[in-house]
């Protein structure tokens, strides 16, 4: 039995104000059958991933200008 899953989609396009960067747009789906409990733990995981991934994304950040100034620098 599983008591939470969570599915996630990253979407990534040009964009349209500067063709030169890139946008992310992330989505979350966060489910639980666990009965009584189901939304507390629902909650739990998105305010978990919401954290999360502001630091995935603040890494992901980080590591793509040390590439490029190792590329253009």
């Amino acid at each position: 039995m599983e008591f939470k899953t969570v599915v996630e989609k990253c979407v990534y396009s040009k964009d349209p104000k500067n063709q030169q960067n890139t946008l992310c747009t992330k989505q979350a789906h966060i489910y639980s059958s666990l009965f009584g409990a189901g939304s507390a733990i629902e909650q739990f995981g998105l305010t978990r991933f919401k954290k999360n991934a502001d630091r995935a994304a603040q890494g992901l950040h980080w590591i793509l200008e040390k590439f490029m100034e190792k590329s253009f620098g």
